[in-house]
Formats: C-alpha cells, structure tokens, sequence
C-alpha cells in the first residue's frame, strides 16, 4: 500500500506498509511540524510502515519560478528586496510601510508587516504563491506606487 500526505512545508511524506492496508487510526492526516513529523514517523515505523520522504518537484518549480516574478517586478519598480531560499521575500517600504500594507489589504493582497521585528523596520513579508498569485501581487504593487 502506498499513502501520501502533503505537507507545508511542500515535502511528500510517502507511507508503504506490506502488512496492512490504512494507516493506524490514531494517526493525523497532516503533518504541522519538523517535530510531529519525526514522531509520526516513528510510531508508523513502530507499525510496521516505512516512510520516504521526497521533494514534491512540480511545487518547488512553480514556487521559484513565483518568486522570481514577484522579485523581477520589485526591482522594475526599484523597491528594495531580501530574498533568500525560503518561501517568502522581504519588501522594503520605509516610513510608507503602513500604508502599503493598508492600499494591499483593500486589493485582498495580505502581507506581513514586519516593523517590530528587531532590525526589520520598514520591511514586508510577502509569501510567495502560485504564479498567478505573484502576478496580481506584482500588478497591486504597481498599483499602488
């Protein structure tokens, strides 16, 4: 038998049993955390399961290639940038942070403010989504330039 749960953090967590057909009742069906990752790994080891994780490719393809729109259109509109290797990207916008992150929300753009983290003053966290997410988001900033 083979089982599949997505989880957030965009990894496959593949369960093979060759004694049984479903998994354990007890068991949730999504995965929250690294931590009760590893446990639900552990008791469907207990039970006779074997857990493989991989990389779910066509996820990660289509979060890259999101977050180079959203950074491309950034740098068009000469809005200052972090971007690392996780799923979002962080917006500099100053003293008009505020606004900024108002004029998104009234376009159901939601964005994190990031001001009271120490040394973030100024900042956004933009979660990167689909492509077509990342192209209404780039639209909205235009917009609100």
């Amino acid at each position: 038998m083979h089982s599949y749960v997505q989880t957030p953090d965009g990894w496959e967590d593949e369960f093979i049993s060759d004694e049984t057909d479903r998994l354990p009742e007890n068991l949730a069906a999504t995965i929250q955390s690294p931590i009760v990752s590893q446990a639900l790994e552990l008791k469907l080891r207990g039970c006779g399961f074997r857990v493989c994780r991989r990389l779910n490719d066509s996820y990660v393809a289509e979060i890259l290639e999101a977050k180079d729109i959203l950074c491309s259109k950034l740098s068009q509109l000469k809005i200052r940038y972090v971007k690392g290797d996780a799923n979002f990207v962080l917006a500099y916008f100053g003293d008009n942070c505020k606004k900024v992150v108002e004029k998104l929300r009234k376009k159901d753009i939601l964005v994190r403010d990031r001001s009271s983290d120490p040394l973030l003053d100024g900042f956004v966290r933009i979660t990167i989504g689909t492509k077509k997410q990342m192209n209404l988001a780039a639209a909205a900033f235009e917009a609100i330039r």
